[in-house]
């Protein structure tokens, strides 16, 4: 019967152990949320390998990214606060959207309308 026991009680630990270990991981997808797009240029054609860079304001830390071949980019679990977010690609101007908050398991749509650059 103390053998019994012994299992039931490792058991037991190992299960709350991995519980706790868990909890971090779990409050992160929670407190977080994302900002997704599509990057266009003026005429709706999509732009693929466009440069994505997103800012927390608060923070200044910095995500970049590049769209795929649909000209779509996600940035996902970043923590809730307010965020700008800049596209760049050759041949266009650089486009800037400030003040984008995210809230707890929020998805901000950016999209972006990229402007021909000056030809030199």
């Amino acid at each position: 019967m103390q053998a019994y026991s012994k299992r039931t009680l490792i058991g037991s630990l190992i299960v709350v152990l991995v519980a706790l270990c868990l909890v971090p991981a779990l409050r992160a997808q929670i407190d977080t949320g994302a900002i997704q797009g599509v990057v266009q240029d003026a005429q709706h054609a999509v732009i693929p390998g466009a440069q994505v860079t997103v800012i927390n304001l608060g923070t200044n830390q910095a995500h970049k990214l590049t769209t795929d071949s649909k000209g779509f980019y996600h940035a996902a679990d970043l923590p809730i606060g307010t965020y700008q977010v800049a596209v760049s690609e050759k041949g266009f101007k650089t486009s800037i959207q400030r003040g984008i908050t995210i809230s707890v398991q929020q998805i901000a749509r950016v999209d972006f309308a990229m402007a021909l650059g000056e030809v030199r």
